[in-house]
């Protein structure tokens, strides 16, 4: 997957949660002599995988790892930085965690990190994907991550409903209906997902930091691989493991070098967003309460949609900003 020609010349680093995508890239350039980090990015009590993440000893020097801890004080009092190198709302929580790694690598003169975003979707990694009911006829995108209507992406601002479309069409050219859908969508999903999410993210916080983002599955050729590659190879929704429903070529290739034991159940984007509301004064949470009074009179509110309104609630605070929080509802 990664060839030494093609690795930087300078002293780099990697994130190794101990997930399959970063430990992947992690093992297959841990002989690579400057190759100095391992970092294992921790959220206490929510991370899982990354606390047991010394069950990978046999296969990486520890020496290397380097294990950032993050509690609720820790984020919170992060967000601040945060906001302010990233400049708008945060297009995910878990940024104040990669900050962290960025902020480690630059203390470390390290100045090239390699992460593990965009297999979940163009290798079809997310959970969600085994609860859509594929079989449906559907001649929109069902995906959750990229079936929304108002965002407009890439330069020549093409709607993700008609980016889904377009590669429908292509698809469905030479497969059948069902899979020319999920094609589809993992493709939508990786342009507003890893494109529009994670590598913008990933791009400012480093650049702040002055550290170079790599990623092997952004690389073109992973990319086109994965486009052409069947669905039984990314979605296998009949297989027997829940563990093998998803992104299966890439756990096989897991277990192949670490064995099934180490191929944990996947935990997603950790953090304490919505926990951090704790930490306001008393003055901010009586003006964060009374928002969320507003929303919950007129629209459905849940753990999810706390988040956004706290999001736009911590832009305005930390940036000193006045965005009107209605018009993003």
């Amino acid at each position: 997957m990664i060839t030494l020609s093609k690795s930087p010349k300078i002293n780099f680093g990697t994130i190794c949660s101990g997930g399959v995508d970063s430990t992947l890239i992690s093992y297959f350039l841990k002989n690579n002599r400057f190759n100095k980090f391992f970092i294992c990015l921790n959220n206490q009590g929510k991370d899982p995988v990354a606390d047991n993440i010394i069950n990978f000893k046999d296969h990486f020097d520890f020496k290397k790892f380097r294990l950032i801890k993050i509690n609720l004080k820790k984020y919170f009092f992060s967000l601040s930085k945060t906001y302010k190198y990233f400049k708008s709302p945060l297009l995910t929580h878990d940024l104040v965690g990669r900050l962290k790694v960025f902020e480690f690598f630059k203390k470390k003169k390290v100045r090239v990190c390699f992460a593990g975003d965009g297999a979940d979707e163009i290798f079809g990694g997310y959970s969600l994907y085994k609860k859509i009911n594929w079989s449906k006829p559907a001649s929109l995108n069902q995906s959750p991550y990229s079936n929304i209507k108002k965002a407009k992406i890439l330069s020549n601002e093409m709607m993700p409903a008609d980016m889904w479309k377009k590669a429908y069409k292509k698809y469905n050219k030479f497969l059948s209906p069902k899979e020319s859908r999920i094609q589809a969508s993992l493709f939508t999903d990786y342009f507003v997902q890893a494109v529009g999410v994670h590598n913008i993210s990933n791009d400012v916080l480093a650049g702040q930091c002055s550290i170079e983002i790599r990623n092997v599955y952004t690389n073109r050729n992973i990319i086109k691989f994965a486009l052409n590659l069947p669905i039984e190879y990314k979605l296998n929704l009949k297989n027997k493991s829940s563990k093998l429903k998803t992104k299966l070529i890439l756990k096989n290739v897991f277990t192949s070098v670490f064995g099934n034991k180490l191929l944990f159940k996947s935990q997603g984007f950790s953090g304490f967003p919505n926990e951090s509301r704790k930490l306001l004064s008393n003055k901010d949470k009586k003006s964060f309460l009374k928002i969320c009074q507003y929303y919950k009179k007129r629209f459905s509110f849940n753990h999810a949609v706390e988040w956004k309104i706290l999001n736009l609630f911590y832009y305005n605070k930390f940036n000193k900003k006045r965005l009107n929080i209605q018009d993003y509802f």
